[in-house]
């Protein structure tokens, strides 16, 4: 910026001026000062007619896409920089068009504020200018920022190559990555080798291609290049759930198709498994990708010049011996001829995974959508069944509903534990997790909390599967307040181990010197801390990758009660647990669960949970139907201006399975209305995602049982390899899958 100049474009400030300032770095530069305590400090720049006077012409919105303030503060006690952007038609700050982005308030060094604005509603057109909220309130006078530069760029690529990046804090040192070399080759791979080669099929089509692909692939339908990979070996533990994908394209569309998998044998043993066919939802990020699951049922149709995917499962229990396993795909047309062929490979090794994994998650089903999604549209008095299928298919793929079947959580009703039928589930070693008392706060009354107790003391391991879920999302102090009020009437009841969750997605400092925050305030009364995965990014991680997400962070709290990790940590060994969740947020470079993701980074999410030693993983809802504009077989597409991305899928890792009396799926109200016989058959189907947060937490149980045959830190040197934080990792399946076999095959060394 011209410096002389620079300060009349800025007007209109509220607790806000601008003046010039002298910078060793860069000379002159504009400084923004708060006047005054304000719970809105702001000031404009008019950038367009800054540039008009220096005869330059301003940018345009459609060409640059990211906008990065290079800035400096000083006694900021807020994080939080809005911009309200003025581009196209828009003129003046506007409700809806604006991005909130953080910065550190724990040192004067130059640093970069990044948003991306290239989804923003309106962010087209000349670039006007902007007001500056750089925080969203000042405790009193003299809290600045210096800005040093404005930064447009076309694309992240861009921002990075004008910036660069610090050195990755977190990686491993080079003796570590040694000993890390020593530790992966280490231990012989025992799986027999399999062949490659193509097996021609009786009739074979050569119309069609026929490949495999990992179990966590996700090809576009757009996409008919094989991988030349002609078959596959599965590599699993003992008492796992693991698969591989099968893809099929035609030149010309095929129609009446079948394939037949014979029974995967050793000679003596035979391994349960189950095909899928992938169901595609259109432009998702411009391509149709797979995320429904339906079991394969009877014949498929292919479309010309798309490729269809199928999902092989396969099973094996605590008894399955150890070795390999062979199966034979077959591929026919409508009239029973085989067309094409292939030999598909399991190799199990020899450990076995634990039924209660190490790795607990717990998420919500939606008893209401599962009922109200099916005919007659309301419950239809099936006594609980429908929801006991979708709590029993989640518990097979690791993940706990927060309420178990036959538990009536109806607010009006004081005493949910009036069905034994509650006990099968409690005994299940795999039900780690749930709420005895249904959500919200109106569930939390004296007499269902003591009813619960009166029940779940019969059995100590009952008491142990506790969690009560009193609020949700604590967003100021009067509900940190909330929380502390729920917790001792429930400790009074339970005693103080009882475990007490409290997801939180922001964080602020509660007095004036930042030694005090929302975590510390809650302390000894939450015990299960749940934040969103972000809080675990350090200062160090923020220099590294400045395109992180950085919502309500403060890094005086930092420095004051030390980084999250550091402590969780002290909060683990003082007897607490510690979870984390996503839902919309964060975003790209971290990892959520959207559709549009990779989806080899729904597992690393889980390496991740591993590597910062978290021991649980919450999400919301598996089945929120109804904000997806009511239909659940939908990509659930959302967005919204307030962040730089659109989200697919969140909420919703199981779909809606429906047959009628005569077999049918749903088609219609007017079909169903007219079938003699009204009975139907309600289940889950499952997704990609679901198969990845099942996968990763299996990963998980590796990783723990390496670490207890070669020493605690062995799974962080095989997880660095792929993922050092957040937001540094690498989307590479042959790198992830050679990481995982390399852990197999260190356990099963040590398994005589």
């Amino acid at each position: 910026m011209g410096a002389a100049k620079v300060t009349q474009y800025f007007t209109g400030g509220n607790s806000v001026k601008a003046t010039l300032a002298d910078d060793p770095d860069y000379g002159k530069v504009t400084k923004l000062t708060t006047t005054a305590k304000s719970g809105d400090p702001y000031i404009s720049f008019n950038l367009e007619n800054y540039l008009k006077a220096y005869g330059l012409t301003a940018p345009s919105a459609d060409t640059y896409k990211l906008v990065v303030f290079k800035i400096r503060q000083e006694n900021c006690s807020n994080t939080s920089f809005e911009i309200f952007y003025f581009s196209g038609n828009i003129r003046g700050a506007t409700p809806g068009y604006s991005r909130t982005r953080t910065f550190s308030n724990g040192d004067n060094e130059w640093q970069y504020v990044i948003y991306n604005l290239g989804d923003a509603n309106g962010w087209t057109g000349t670039i006007h200018g902007f007001r500056l909220d750089y925080m969203f309130s000042s405790q009193g006078a003299d809290e600045s920022i210096y800005i040093g530069e404005i930064i447009f760029a076309k694309n992240e690529n861009e921002i990075k190559d004008i910036i660069g990046t610090a050195e990755d804090p977190n990686a491993l040192t080079e003796s570590q990555q040694t000993q890390a070399a020593n530790l992966i080759s280490s231990a012989a791979d025992t799986a027999p080798s399999v062949s490659n080669n193509k097996i021609n099929a009786a009739n074979e089509d050569s119309d069609i291609s026929l490949w495999f692909d990992d179990a966590f692939a996700k090809t576009p339908q757009e996409s008919t290049k094989s991988t030349g990979k002609n078959t596959y070996q599965i590599r699993m533990a003992k008492n796992e759930i693991e698969g591989c994908q099968f893809l099929l394209a035609s030149t010309k569309a095929k129609t009446g198709l079948t394939v037949n998998l014979t029974d995967f044998t050793n000679g003596s043993k035979t391994l349960k498994s189950v095909i899928y066919k992938g169901y595609y939802f259109d432009d998702v990020e411009g391509e149709t990708i797979v995320d429904p699951l339906p079991e394969l049922k009877g014949s498929f149709d292919l479309e010309a010049n798309k490729s269809q995917m199928f999902l092989i499962k396969v099973y094996t229990d605590k008894d399955t011996p150890a070795g390999q396993y062979t199966a034979v795909l077959t591929v026919k047309d409508s009239n029973g001829n085989e067309i094409k062929k292939a030999n598909v490979y399991v190799y199990v090794w020899r450990f076995t995974l634990p039924d209660a994994s190490n790795c607990k998650i717990l998420a919500d089903i939606s008893w209401w959508n599962i009922y109200s999604y099916n005919p007659p549209w309301t419950y239809y008095g099936d006594d609980g069944l429908a929801y006991a299928r979708y709590y029993e298919f989640l518990l097979e793929n690791k993940v706990n509903g927060y309420n178990l079947p036959y538990l009536d959580t109806n607010k009006d009703n004081a005493n949910p534990f009036s069905d034994d039928r509650i006990n099968k589930y409690l005994d299940d070693p795999r039900v780690q997790a749930f709420n005895p008392v249904g959500f919200g706060t109106e569930h939390v009354t004296d007499a269902r909390i003591q009813g619960a107790y009166n029940y779940l003391k019969q059995n100590p391991e009952w008491l142990a599967k506790v969690y009560f879920y009193p609020i949700d999302e604590p967003k100021n102090k009067a509900e940190l307040d909330q929380i502390i009020y729920y917790a001792k009437k429930i400790q009074n009841v339970f005693g103080e181990d009882v475990k007490i969750i409290a997801p939180m997605h922001i964080n602020e400092a509660l007095d004036k010197d930042s030694t005090s925050d929302y975590f510390s305030y809650v302390d000894g009364y939450v015990n299960a801390w749940c934040p969103k995965t972000y809080f675990f990014n350090t200062s160090a991680d923020y220099k590294n990758n400045p395109m992180l997400m950085v919502q309500y962070y403060s890094s005086i709290l930092e420095r004051n009660l030390g980084t999250f990790k550091d402590r969780m940590a002290a909060q683990q060994a003082d007897g607490d647990e510690v979870w984390w969740y996503v839902t919309r947020f964060p975003h790209h470079p971290e990892i959520t669960l959207s559709i549009s993701d990779s989806e080899i980074e729904h597992r690393l999410l889980f390496w991740q949970q591993k590597l910062y030693n978290v021991d649980g993983f919450l999400y919301y809802l598996v089945n929120d139907w109804f904000s997806g504009g009511g239909n659940p077989w939908d990509k659930k597409h959302e967005t919204n201006n307030s962040y730089p991305y659109n989200v697919y899928g969140n909420g919703v890792l199981v779909y809606n399975g429906f047959e009628d009396s005569e077999g049918q799926p749903y088609t219609s109200s007017a079909r169903y209305d007219e079938l003699e016989d009204k009975s139907f058959t309600a289940f889950p189907v499952g997704s990609m995602r679901l198969e990845s947060v099942r996968d990763g937490a299996e990963d998980y149980d590796y990783f723990t049982i390496l670490d207890a045959y070669y020493g605690e830190g062995a799974s962080d040197l095989i997880i660095k390899q792929i993922t050092t934080s957040l937001g540094n990792y690498v989307n590479d399946a042959e790198l992830y899958t050679s990481l995982r076999i390399a852990v197999g095959n260190l356990i099963s060394a040590k398994i005589k």
